[in-house]
């Protein structure tokens, strides 16, 4: 039986990127937008074959606007009740909370934390996100 995920794509100066919310730290990155489905489709098969899956429910990639800058926040629920929000292009850049509001205010704080951290950080164009089965 095969299985969809989400698949959010960021296009950087040189390559592409492509972050599997589901999947914490499922990534990939290739040069062209061609090799970079194949490359995330063996990373979701590597994934899933050495790490237990932490069933969390996809809900939603946003565009998050902090400090005059745009970045791509992936937003999913957990069973316990808690949303989870990360920003794939800044590394370790995630919080948790409650509700959406809460989760909201709290990823632009962590995403001001992240940028005082990251002084040289350009910033990755958001591309879309791609369903795919594996």
């Amino acid at each position: 039986m095969k299985t969809k995920f989400a698949v959010i794509i960021e296009k950087g100066k040189k390559n592409y990127t492509a972050y599997v919310p589901e999947l914490y730290g499922c990534t990939a990155k290739a040069n062209h937008l061609t090799g970079l489905l194949s490359r995330t489709k063996n990373a979701i098969r590597r994934y899933q074959k050495t790490e237990e899956d932490l069933s969390a429910d996809f809900v939603g990639a946003y565009i998050v606007s902090f400090k005059k800058r745009k970045f791509c926040v992936a937003i999913k629920k957990g069973k316990d009740g808690y949303y989870f929000a990360s920003a794939p292009s800044l590394p370790g850049c995630f919080t948790q909370a409650r509700t959406l509001n809460k989760l909201m205010g709290y990823i632009k704080e962590v995403l001001s934390l992240c940028l005082y951290d990251a002084k040289n950080f350009k910033g990755d164009d958001f591309i879309g996100i791609q369903i795919v089965e594996v």
